[in-house]
């Protein structure tokens, strides 16, 4: 309800967050993120790169971030149309922008065919390890 009326307006939109010291956790939150990353996600992604609340794992994301307007056109189709875009707080656009993971694992489906995740346990293994994978 607070951001009713500045969307109604389409007028920009700030979120921030406060600080509230060191955690237990910091250092030791990882994203896993691959190609169909994408929207709100990017969003996330973005927000803790640029903080540096995590570390980004996998492959680079969609790059698919932007606001749009849907109407519908008849014969059961839509019209999509852009009414807004996202910045992080550097000034990076985020749609057309993939974001590059910190460390690289790609997807390998012939182990994923025999239910192993490299990509999840490469990051099991990171955070209980600690010391391998650290935001600095």
């Amino acid at each position: 309800m607070q951001f009713g009326p500045a969307m109604m307006a389409k007028k920009p939109i700030v979120l921030q967050t406060e600080g509230l010291g060191e955690k237990p956790f910091h250092g030791r939150v990882a994203l896993l993120v691959n190609r169909h990353t994408a929207s709100a996600a990017e969003m996330i992604v973005a927000f803790a790169r640029e903080n540096r609340l995590a570390t980004i794992v996998g492959e680079k994301t969609a790059g698919r971030l932007l606001s749009a307007t849907s109407v519908k056109v008849g014969n059961g189709f839509r019209l999509a149309m852009p009414t807004g875009a996202y910045y992080t707080w550097s000034g990076l656009v985020l749609e057309g922008t993939p974001m590059e993971p910190d460390e690289l694992i790609e997807f390998n489906w012939r182990e994923r065919r025999e239910r192993v995740d490299g990509q999840l346990e490469h990051v099991v293994k990171s955070i209980r390890g600690y010391s391998t994978v650290r935001v600095s």
